[in-house]
């Protein structure tokens, strides 16, 4: 279909006037069409769009004749076993080939019709793989039809960047589930429901907490039927082995046997030990999986008894979120990125209910409970909302705090500013400063529709703007009111105290927008060049939610290292080259990597990029810390040898002015550079020792600031004090630097920094009169 030619090369794929390549972990796009080629492409756009939407209807009719042959909760609870259980000590995410949204597309065509008894008793193994190639084939049409649909292929003009989002959002939609960590979930919405308790249970008849341990107990109840099933077959095939083993031995069937047990161990007495062993095992493991469907299913009661809460508000739960058979409209065929099942994600026949996807589950739980706010009376919605927004800050706020302890951390905050000759107050959600660094917080709690996640243009672009423009330019005025006065001056909002920033003291400002919405797949990819126009090209925002940031913050382990990712990851998003599936991603690179790129040629010639996963090393290392996963998986952190990482800490526990900037600096270095400092300052120390006097060195570091690090080492603190400053501000001028940091130690074995400069004015030669 994509017209590919031949290549002996696995990692290039070409077609006409298109060239995508895998380097490492990167996927280069190459765009060069003639004129000519485009107009061939687009042609072929359009036929597609007509035909794939036929081939996918042929494909599911071929599918739902397969489907007529089973239990309805059988074959949905086999191909869920399929594409969702995984081994969590090896799982990978990049080659883990089940899908959820590929349950999910069976689970609405069974429940196009009544519930089905089915003919057959056992599902095949050949028919759930014939099932699976069709349905993995219709998602690769559908992939394709959305890109036709966002081809623009009415005319010559390359896609829009909102014609782009709107791809990604469908695809990702279509696709990728469970944008966060499970404990990390249930935290977010144990804390946002916990002061509506009382109104949540006298409108639906449960709370939050209850729908989560709820949704816990339904997958532990599943996993535990699961076991025991298993341990019953077990003990069958051990009771007929002895069996056998006995009949050998003095021809007398078990007492326990029935006409027909004893035609099978007579049968099977035959065969030699080998033939025998592999008999038992299979049969063993088709009756784990003889009535699947009943045993991954569960009444109201079974689920009350297992979890302790009561039959009423089980029932409750269970009710809300289950759909009947019968419910999905006849013309279905086509996968839709949003559907019913994502709603309601249980499905009930008879009493019993069944939870194709549990990860679905999860994410039902937060929109079930806001619609449950939304029509309550006497301003409950008005005060979640309100509610909403103060966990996001308070809690986003607190794990920066966890990254720089040491930061001045003020939120609520607000300020006078002069527009149109008339003085008005205005707001700015927090402000945290770390050291010369200060950054600006806006939080947007809000949500996206559901027509904006279907890709519905003039809504995904309100919601881009309502929850990613208006927070940035929020932070743009503030950052502008810091900069244009002279004594910027903040209050708090509750108690009115007012405090005073000197904005020459900070070498960097940062807007940071908080979301609550896991948005990870825009923000990720949205870059200054869009034509959007959310942001303003020199001012970007570092967008994060706060799922993502849980992570970050929980992986971080030194202070400065937080103000230098933003630092690099601003860097590639005014690039506007590199995409990733998630925020995740991008710090996971960052961590292996350094996340720094001259530019796009440094990986490959390319119109843009694609960064393939990088998060299985969180993924390992959740599993292992919340129990799924018994081999121990560290936490993940950015690479760098012990002796590095001990300087950086070194300078950190200064708690000195200019302490972040340096480290920073240092940071940017690669691992060569790396190696280099530590050893020109092991030789330093080494000279120290022997003579007692004063030995210093520099190193120009040639990236984009382009700066010199000096490093003096001497006997005396008296000695760093005067000496280091008049070092560094040589150096900078004799070496025409953009800047120029420079550390003193005194010590001669460890490290004891007494003296931090940071100088990043420009050279004039008045500032020589002053040394």
């Amino acid at each position: 279909m994509a017209n590919e030619k031949e290549s002996t090369n696995p990692n290039v794929i070409e077609g006409p006037g298109i060239r995508i390549e895998r380097h490492g972990r990167f996927i280069s796009i190459q765009n060069y069409q003639t004129k000519e080629e485009h107009q061939e492409y687009i042609k072929k756009m359009n036929e597609w769009s007509k035909i794939l939407p036929l081939e996918i209807e042929s494909e599911a009719r071929k599918i739902e004749t397969l489907l007529a042959k089973y239990n309805s909760f059988d074959i949905i609870a086999n191909m869920s076993f399929m594409n969702l259980s995984f081994n969590p000590e090896t799982f990978k995410e990049y080659s883990h080939e089940g899908l959820s949204a590929y349950v999910e597309y069976i689970t609405l065509l069974c429940l196009k019709k009544p519930f089905s008894s089915g003919e057959e008793f056992i599902v095949t193994g050949e028919d759930i793989e014939t099932i699976q190639k069709l349905i993995e084939s219709i998602f690769i049409k559908e992939a394709w039809l959305l890109i036709t649909r966002g081809s623009n292929r009415q005319t010559e003009i390359a896609p829009t960047d909102l014609e782009k989002l709107q791809f990604l959002i469908r695809t990702h939609e279509l696709i990728v589930r469970n944008p966060a960590y499970q404990h990390h979930h249930y935290e977010v919405i144990q804390h946002l429901f916990a002061p509506f308790e009382k109104e949540l249970t006298n409108k639906i008849g449960f709370t939050a907490q209850d729908a989560i341990n709820l949704t816990k107990a339904s997958s532990q109840l599943v996993y535990e039927k699961l076991y025991n099933r298993r341990n019953k077959a077990i003990s069958e095939f051990k009771r007929i082995k002895e069996g056998i083993s006995s009949y050998r031995l003095n021809s007398e069937m078990p007492q326990w046997c029935d006409e027909q047990s004893k035609a099978f161990i007579e049968e099977l007495s035959k065969l030699t030990e080998q033939e025998l062993e592999k008999r038992l095992q299979n049969r063993s493991v088709a009756w784990t999986f003889l009535g699947f469907g009943e045993t991954t299913s569960f009444s109201v009661k079974e689920l009350s008894d297992f979890s302790g809460i009561n039959e009423i508000s089980t029932a409750a739960f269970l009710k809300l979120l289950a759909l009947d058979f019968g419910c999905v409209p006849q013309d279905f065929y086509v996968p839709s990125p949003v559907h019913q099942l994502k709603k309601q994600p249980l499905v009930v026949y008879a009493g019993k209910y069944l939870c194709p996807s549990p990860i679905l589950l999860d994410w039902a739980i937060q929109p079930l409970l806001e619609n449950t706010l939304k029509s309550s009376e006497d301003g409950v919605w008005q005060r979640y909302e309100r509610h909403r927004h103060d966990y996001l800050l308070s809690k986003s706020l607190s794990l920066l705090a966890g990254v720089m302890p040491d930061a001045l951390i003020k939120r609520n905050l607000e300020y006078d500013i002069v527009e149109n000759g008339t003085t008005k107050s205005v707001e700015l959600d927090g402000l945290v400063i770390c050291d010369s660094i200060l950054f600006l917080i806006e939080a947007k709690a809000g949500s996206i529709t559901e027509p904006a996640r279907r890709g519905a243009p003039d809504r995904l672009k309100a919601h881009l703007k309502e929850l990613l423009a208006k927070a940035h330019s929020q932070g743009i005025r503030a950052k502008k009111y810091i900069k244009e006065s002279s004594s910027p001056v903040f209050r708090e909002q509750h108690t009115k105290t007012k405090f005073t920033l000197s904005r020459e003291a900070f070498k960097d400002i940062y807007l940071i927008s908080l979301l609550l919405e896991p948005l990870g797949h825009l923000t990720s990819t949205i870059h200054a060049q869009t034509d959007l126009n959310v942001f303003e090209r020199e001012d970007l925002p570092w967008m994060i939610n706060i799922y993502e940031l849980m992570v970050i913050a929980d992986c971080i382990d030194y202070p400065p290292m937080l103000p230098h990712y933003i630092k690099r990851r601003l860097r590639i998003t005014k690039q506007g080259f590199l995409e990733a599936c998630d925020e995740l991603d991008l710090f996971g690179y960052y961590l292996c990597e350094g996340l720094f790129f001259k530019d796009k040629s440094a990986i490959a010639p390319a119109d843009f990029m694609t960064l393939n996963t990088y998060t299985t090393e969180f993924d390992s290392y959740y599993f292992y810390k919340m129990g799924a996963r018994k081999t121990p998986a560290p936490k993940p952190k950015q690479k760098m040898s012990e002796e590095f990482r001990h300087l950086l800490n070194s300078i950190e526990l200064t708690k000195m002015e200019g302490r972040v900037g340096v480290a920073m600096a240092l940071l940017d270095l690669g691992g060569d550079a790396r190696k280099e400092v530590i050893d020109k300052i092991s030789e330093l120390k080494r000279r120290l020792r022997k003579d007692n006097n004063v030995h210093n060195m520099h190193l120009i570091i040639k990236d984009d600031d382009g700066f010199c690090f000096a490093y003096v080492c001497a006997p005396s603190e008296e000695i760093i004090d005067t000496g280091l400053l008049t070092y560094c501000k040589a150096k900078k001028y004799a070496l025409k630097a953009k800047k120029c940091l420079g550390i003193g130690d005194v010590g001669k074995d460890k490290y004891d920094i007494r003296k931090i400069v940071h100088l990043d004015y420009p050279w004039a030669y008045d500032i020589l009169d002053n040394m």
